[in-house]
């Protein structure tokens, strides 16, 4: 039963430290920089000469497999405490705006230093080929701190189910775009739906250029893109340049008073024939005698 417990103790530490996300299952291997705390650590991916160890450039990104076996050490560099002792934390995803919290943890334990073997497989919304995914793993234990970054791609080629329906979507929300600038017979076409048209077009571009690879996940184009999208849907619904083929109200006008004229029997703008009659009474010419 104490095996059991210590075991437990174990692991939970292996995912609480620098190369914690392998135990948790909620990342996988990656580049690392410790930012906070005298943390150490080391991970290598069994049948690759990939190592990554505590000292890596955290803007270095990574690509690993989507799934291994690791053997790993880490090490919160201090004393082992008599009396066991609170520790906690968390591992987040940094988005453009804001964090997702993907794991965190709690246990009593007097644990500082951990080493074994996991095998991990990254899970399905993890998409392969995209850019960088930033994480962020905190740990902090009686009153020690530790915080490392890291950036991590997993290995593959973008191309599949999602990305595909991510590049069709992109391509609707073009069009719905272009739609709301066609003239609606006023001089202007649907600003507003440009305005709505043109954010998802921008934020879906950005979701593209993510999943090819061609953008990290916390990249700036996340909410640049969209107001971009956005300004332009606008402009394209205020101005209305693309002719819808519908008449505008002055030639539906012209057109509504031409086929009066016609139904009674005079030329459509001949005024002659009315200032006439209207000169003689009413009554029509006569012949002279």
């Amino acid at each position: 039963m104490q095996e059991t417990s210590k075991r437990r103790r174990l692991r939970s530490m292996g995912g609480m430290l620098a190369t914690g996300m392998l135990v948790v299952l909620a990342a996988s291997p990656s580049a690392a920089e410790v930012v906070e705390g005298t943390c150490t650590g080391s991970v290598t991916v069994q049948g690759t000469d990939l190592t990554i160890a505590d000292d890596s450039a955290a803007d270095t990104t990574i690509e690993i497999p989507a799934s291994g076996t690791v053997d790993y050490t880490a090490s919160l560099g201090v004393e082992a405490p008599a009396e066991p002792q609170t520790a906690e934390g968390d591992l987040v995803i940094t988005l453009p705006i804001g964090e997702w919290e993907v794991e965190s943890w709690s246990n009593e334990t007097t644990l500082v230093e951990v080493s074994g073997t996991e095998t991990y497989r990254v899970p399905a919304w993890v998409p392969q080929g995209s850019g960088a995914i930033p994480l962020e793993v905190t740990h902090v234990q009686g009153d020690t701190v530790c915080r490392a970054d890291y950036r991590i791609a997993v290995e593959g080629s973008p191309w599949s189910a999602q990305s595909a329906l991510l590049v069709l979507l992109t391509v609707i929300a073009g069009i719905a775009m272009l739609w709301a600038g066609r003239d609606r017979g006023t001089g202007s076409g649907r600003p507003i739906a440009g305005a709505i048209a043109g954010f998802v077009f921008g934020l879906l571009c950005a979701g593209s250029l993510f999943a090819f690879g061609a953008a990290p996940l916390d990249s700036p184009l996340f909410y640049i893109l969209p107001l971009v999208g956005m300004a332009i849907g606008i402009g394209l619904g205020a101005w209305g340049p693309f002719d819808s083929g519908q008449p505008s109200d002055a030639t539906d006008a012209t057109d509504e008073t031409d086929e009066t004229d016609r139904a009674a029997g005079t030329t459509p703008g001949d005024d002659t024939t009315q200032l006439d009659a209207t000169r003689d009474g009413g009554q029509p010419p006569t012949e002279p005698r």
